[in-house]
């Protein structure tokens, strides 16, 4: 949050007052600047319980393997459900002969596509399949699809594979050119909590900037906040696809 939207939020939740000499008595105020500061300028805070991330729709809790079809805060997995359990019909007792109705769902929706091989239609599936599960993984890789030509479907297949990880689209983002840049995109773009960060048409290769490899291979990264003299630690369940012509992963990614 900025100073402006606490100053707002602390002004909605209490009443503040402040004793006036002339007239000996109490009068209504702005929150104090000083206490906005203080909260502003803290790195941690006891009283609030842990966010390891958002959930968009029902998920595996990672300790117990559960599923957890409840809305809101979960206290084992510290996640955060955010979605409406009654549009998912979820069986009490699914079987294999579902799930193999299930993945020739999936695999239909992909028929449009053509792929070199079946091991690129797998990778497709792969990303789907983390889509649903990304917010309760540590880890997970990026996704990347390439082509060698203009209009091949690159950017319709991320549009597809994101609706699997949440609502309301992807998360559309140019590949930034320097480490800087990275940082500052990264970073701005985490707080957030998006389902799906996606590098679009991406006219160069997956350079290995030290913030695009610290999102790939840690499930937190902190770095400083534009225009802030403060950190901010964001967590990285968040699952990142890109796509382009004839580009990729080089060195290091």
């Amino acid at each position: 949050v900025t100073r402006e939207a606490l100053t707002r939020k602390l002004s909605s939740l209490l009443i503040w007052e402040k004793f006036d000499g002339r007239t000996k008595g109490w009068v209504r105020c702005d929150p104090p600047v000083r206490h906005i500061s203080i909260l502003f300028d803290a790195q941690n805070f006891k009283h609030l319980p842990s966010l390891a991330g958002v959930t968009r729709q029902p998920y595996f809790r990672e300790s117990d393997g559960q599923l957890v079809t409840e809305t809101g805060y979960d206290p084992i997995s510290n996640l955060f459900g955010v979605f409406d359990s009654k549009a998912y019909n979820i069986p009490a007792n699914p079987t294999w002969e579902m799930a193999q109705e299930a993945l020739v769902l999936l695999t239909d929706l992909l028929m449009e596509f053509h792929f070199v091989s079946e091991t690129d239609k797998a990778a497709a599936l792969s990303a789907i399949f983390t889509a649903v599960t990304r917010p309760t993984l540590d880890l997970a890789p990026a996704f990347h699809v390439r082509a060698p030509i203009f209009g091949s479907g690159k950017t319709y297949l991320c549009d597809l594979i994101g609706a699997f990880a949440a609502p309301g689209g992807n998360a559309k983002v140019s590949y930034p050119s320097t480490s800087e840049e990275a940082t500052k995109v990264i970073l701005s773009l985490l707080m957030t909590g998006p389902g799906v960060i996606e590098f679009d048409d991406m006219d160069s290769d997956w350079i290995p900037h030290g913030t695009i490899k610290r999102m790939l291979t840690a499930d937190k990264i902190t770095d400083r906040i534009l225009g802030y003299s403060k950190t901010a630690t964001v967590s990285t369940r968040t699952l990142f696809l890109g796509s382009g012509n004839n580009v990729g992963p080089i060195r290091d990614l």
